[in-house]
């Protein structure tokens, strides 16, 4: 029953005539177009990063961004953004981690 009503709209194509995808790359895009880098922790990803790092590519700014995972302090230092990692939150300095020690004071006052 199901094979008769999709035959009706779907077009019969002999398998000579398939195409199949190449698993090949035509491709690579190895350039960083933007220029801007933002850095996350590198180890297990987990989906607050993730989630950041989708967010910030769909700003014009970040668009073809390079995502650069580590925990080394020399090269989040020459990152344009940082999120999730270096223990600071400072959006003056496009610092972004929650995982801050608490002083006391909140960082939004």
């Amino acid at each position: 029953m199901l094979q008769s009503c999709l035959r009706g709209r779907f077009q019969d194509v002999g398998i000579a005539e398939r195409r199949y995808m190449s698993h090949q790359p035509k491709r690579l895009c190895t350039e960083n177009m933007s220029g801007k880098i933002i850095g996350t922790h590198n180890g297990t990803f987990h989906c607050d990063e993730v989630l950041a790092c989708f967010f910030l590519h769909q700003l014009p700014e970040y668009k073809d961004a390079e995502i650069v995972r580590t925990r080394d302090p020399a090269e989040l230092a020459k990152c344009d953004i940082v999120v999730d990692v270096g223990g600071e939150f400072d959006p003056k300095k496009h610092l972004y981690d929650h995982h801050q020690r608490y002083s006391g004071t909140s960082p939004w006052s």
